[in-house]
């Protein structure tokens, strides 16, 4: 048992690199940051993401900061910590009040390309090609449905990380750096938002697949953030409203996982087509049918190796959305729309859990015969299989690169800023009552932090 699981973390190739190679491999990363973020930013049709504040970054994160400096940064919200997006609202008070909505959604672009650029790195172990790990890091910055709620924000970073958090798990990091990047991506996922907790099964598969210490330094950042959330999550589950007193039905999760996540693997677009041609459930079957040839295909033909991370990333991608719908049970019975899906947040990381299968099991049995041999009969099933993979992901990052989308609706930010200044203009302190989100409170802000 525990060499199957070992399976799960392979050792990725040594890169002896000479220190000016390392350099430039550092500078290239930083420069794909900087273009993802740019790509990132640039998918939103209607009001750019930079000109107004998407959600709980206004109201929450940005208004608590302004009021009550750094205490704000451990007050729960929704029931639990949420550090990073806290961070981020503190770094942006600091700010003119007139920079926050830029802030905020480079900010979020900027983490959206990290991630992006982190996966493509740590997934060596598994995706040996370079072909395909740049597919994989395409599939988190070009996610179809990456546009309905996660995009370019502060508040939904967490989403991010947990794919970051994901491939942290599956590695094996050589260096003090990378030890000490897997052990922050572990603690700030955990302490941003309560669903890390699902990834103890991953930690536990980790546990006993590689019970040396030393390989567990992204554990200790995970549990160190699950430690952070413990009292929150024992003050929320006290309370009358929380969200453990009225969960889905195993019914209402599993059609969530069909509807939202299955329905939407191939592109937000599609499964739009598919709800008008044939009915959302068929729909389902045919997305689900085909997913599941290919996942049938991945496990008799791929090495151990596949096997195990095909099935692990699958159900590990269906626990983690169905945790999410069944502690969050209005996002299975709320209206989806076109330009608004509820849960859109928890299906990222299942539907990149699909495609990141379908990329490991491609590059597993065609990656090494493109890399060896130059244009010749062997090379032409990679070539066909390279080329037909990414065919598919086209069929979503094409038409979804762009699109209307609730998100890029919400209100212009420079109108608010007037509005906030032409208060201090008269009054030494602005006041804002938050109604909209959690409790209903009255926040005293000092015109001297609104520059």
């Amino acid at each position: 048992m525990q060499e199957t699981l070992a399976e799960l973390f392979p050792e990725a190739p040594a890169a002896d690199r000479p220190r000016q190679r390392r350099w430039l491999v550092a500078l290239v990363s930083v420069l794909a940051v900087i273009a993802g973020a740019a790509v990132s930013l640039a998918r939103y049709t209607g009001t750019p993401s930079w000109k107004s504040v998407y959600a709980e970054d206004y109201p929450v994160y940005l208004i608590e900061a302004l009021a009550h400096p750094w205490h704000s940064v451990f007050t729960a919200y929704a029931g639990y910590e949420q550090l990073v997006p806290r961070l981020i609202g503190q770094f942006v008070s600091f700010l003119p009040l007139a920079d926050a909505a830029a802030a905020f959604a480079i900010i979020g672009a900027l983490v959206t390309a990290g991630v992006a650029v982190f996966v493509y790195f740590v997934s060596a172990g598994h995706v040996r090609g370079t072909l395909a790990r740049v597919l994989l890091a395409l599939s988190v910055l070009l996610l179809p449905n990456a546009l309905l709620q996660l995009g370019n924000s502060g508040v939904n970073t967490p989403w991010y990380l947990e794919i970051a958090l994901f491939w942290a798990l599956l590695w094996r990091p050589r260096s003090w750096t990378g030890l000490v990047a897997a052990a922050m991506i572990g603690f700030l996922t955990a302490s941003s938002n309560i669903t890390a907790t699902v990834f103890v099964v991953l930690v536990a598969i980790r546990v006993v697949a590689l019970p040396r210490v030393k390989e567990h330094a992204v554990t200790a950042g995970w549990l160190a953030g699950c430690l952070v959330q413990l009292p929150y999550f024992l003050h929320s589950s006290s309370q009358s409203s929380s969200r453990l007193s009225h969960l889905a039905t195993p019914g209402q999760t599993l059609g969530f996982y069909g509807h939202d996540v299955l329905l939407s693997a191939f592109g937000w677009h599609l499964s739009w087509l598919l709800r008008h041609w044939v009915d959302q459930n068929y729909g389902v079957l045919i997305t689900g049918g085909l997913i599941a040839i290919g996942t049938v295909v991945a496990l008799i033909t791929g090495t151990r190796r596949v096997r195990v991370f095909v099935v692990t990333a699958l159900a590990f991608g269906f626990i983690f959305a169905a945790f999410a719908a069944t502690v969050t049970w209005w996002v299975t019975v709320n209206r989806v729309k076109f330009d608004a899906e509820p849960g859109a947040r928890y299906t990222a990381l299942p539907i990149l859990l699909l495609t990141a299968a379908a990329i490991v099991a491609v590059d597993a049995k065609f990656g090494p015969r493109l890399s060896r041999t130059s244009l010749s009969r062997e090379s032409v099933p990679g070539i066909v299989a390279s080329l037909t993979l990414i065919a598919v992901l086209c069929v979503g990052w094409i038409p979804d690169f762009r699109y209307q989308a609730q998100r890029d609706e919400t209100p212009l930010w420079a109108p608010i800023v007037t509005q906030w200044h032409q208060v201090c203009q008269h009054h030494p302190v602005a006041h804002y009552y938050k109604d909209g989100y959690a409790d209903n409170t009255t926040f005293t802000i000092p015109c001297s932090r609104l520059r």
